[in-house]
């Protein structure tokens, strides 16, 4: 199953049909996969819109590659709804602006290098409208319906990492309509992200912070989160807090030690005292930092910026 985030809609009224971004893509790629050893380093976020194909099309199934003709290439976000003309008798109806939907499919190709086989390698959409299945080398990875929250697949059993391409195939489903009371367009419209992360991570969406105790002088931080740990050995495991003032000073930290962890998902507990916090207000909005580290063998292999109001 994949994990899933819920985030605001956004829809797509312009095409970013450009190759700027396809090239800036490429060389963060070529970087990606020519970096050496990531096993014991922190998490990687790569922009994945860039170099993308698209077909309209709801009579084949092109899985496991490009066939026939009717091919493009364009860069993420993209709605083909939009480029399509109006027509009063579209079963869309008024609140899709009369543009019909249908079925069409994205593919993108990508190499890895076998260096890289340490870490864990994530696709993240952030919004596909909707009905989406997405195919990693044919190997089906799973299904969303509708289209308004963001997810992701773990692609790392599936991966060549020989230096053969990858086929990230995406099929979207919006042919059923009118499914929508105000206009949603059709297709990826939100950014695609490539993540790798070690096998030791902090878990995909699990931080939350509040603050337990407050008042003018004091503030107790309680900070909420999930380890996530793959690897077969046990290892001993550091999580570092810091709090951050708007200005980057370290105002307060906080150190977990854990050892002995199974493979899974852990939760983890944290409270972190702050003298005189400046409280959050409407004339002064206010925001701390929390710099969170996973440290394993003296090596961070995690890092996350989570930003909070008292």
């Amino acid at each position: 199953m994949p994990r899933i985030t819920i985030r605001p809609h956004k829809c797509m009224l312009k095409q970013l049909v450009d190759t700027r971004y396809s090239r800036i893509i490429g060389i963060l790629i070529l970087l990606f996969a020519t970096a050496g050893s990531l096993s014991g380093q922190s998490r990687k976020v790569i922009d994945f819109n860039g170099g993308w194909w698209f077909k309209r099309d709801s009579s084949q199934q092109y899985s496991n590659g490009r066939k026939g003709e009717g091919w493009r290439k364009l860069d993420l976000p993209h709605d083909w709804s939009i480029e399509m003309p109006f027509r009063e008798s579209s079963p869309a109806g008024s609140g899709a602006a009369y543009l019909d939907g249908g079925v069409g499919w994205y593919q993108k190709t990508f190499k890895l290098a076998r260096a890289e086989q340490g870490q864990r390698i994530f696709i993240a959409f952030e919004g596909v409208y909707e009905n989406s299945e997405v195919w990693i080398n044919g190997h089906f990875l799973g299904k969303r319906p509708n289209g308004y929250i963001g997810f992701e697949y773990e692609l790392s059993p599936y991966l060549y990492w020989d230096g053969r391409e990858n086929l990230l195939s995406v099929k979207v489903n919006n042919k059923n309509q009118p499914n929508s009371r105000f206009y949603s367009g059709s297709g990826i419209y939100r950014d695609v992200k490539l993540i790798s992360r070690n096998p030791v991570s902090i878990g995909t969406n699990s931080t939350f912070i509040r603050a337990g105790q407050l008042s003018e002088k004091r503030a107790v931080v309680d900070l909420s989160l999930e380890i996530e740990h793959n690897p077969e050995e046990s290892k001993k495991i550091t999580l570092l807090t810091e709090v951050l003032s708007a200005q980057g000073a370290v105002l307060a930290s906080k150190r977990t030690t854990l050892n002995a962890l199974k493979a899974g998902l852990h939760p983890l507990d944290q409270q972190i005292v702050l003298e005189n916090p400046i409280l959050w207000g409407i004339e002064n909005p206010y925001q701390y930092t929390a710099k969170i580290k996973l440290i394993v063998d003296g090596r961070v292999v995690d890092e996350q910026l989570t930003k909070f109001g008292l």
